[in-house]
């Protein structure tokens, strides 16, 4: 790996992010995958972007069936953010957490602390990965409590970084 790559490696291992979970649906199969590395794009039209592994099925789900579900983990579902980031269980992971269809039939799971789905609008080839430009068409009601932060290689509550900085 190039000293580039390696260092820039290490700077975002301390970068704290947001975790959740990218799942959608086409032909009656599921597929989903942790991210961190989402952020909203505009307001006027509501747009996000999230990043994927182009290689993950989780990918050309998401292209194939043109919308998507993005479920905010909230700190109590590191189990779920742990099994989705496992690229040997990608069909499997359904069985983790309860789910259910969105607005747009995408899935989405329950106890998240918040959920959107999502409409592509362009995809975007970036090295190994895909950049998807959506646009947001419904949010879920944002649940009390706090998100999981991913820091440093693993999940975190945010009380975790309150006692971390003391």
């Amino acid at each position: 790996m190039r000293e580039e790559a390696v260092g820039l490696r290490e700077v975002m291992r301390g970068w704290a992010s947001g975790v959740a979970i990218v799942a959608a649906e086409a032909d009656g199969e599921r597929r989903g995958m942790t991210v961190s590395s989402f952020t909203s794009v505009s307001l006027e039209p509501p747009l996000l972007l999230v990043v994927l592994n182009a290689r993950s099925e989780t990918a050309r789900w998401v292209e194939k069936a043109g919308v998507f579900g993005i479920s905010i983990l909230s700190s109590d579902q590191r189990q779920v953010a742990e099994v989705f980031s496992d690229p040997e269980a990608e069909k499997d992971r359904f069985e983790f957490g309860v789910w259910r269809p969105g607005e747009l039939s995408v899935p989405l799971l329950e106890g998240a602390f918040a959920s959107l789905e999502v409409r592509v609008v362009q995809n975007v080839d970036a090295g190994t990965h895909t950049v998807v430009v959506g646009r947001v068409e419904h949010v879920g009601e944002l649940r009390e409590g706090a998100p999981i932060v991913y820091f440093n290689r693993a999940y975190r509550s945010p009380a975790w970084f309150s006692a971390a900085s003391l």
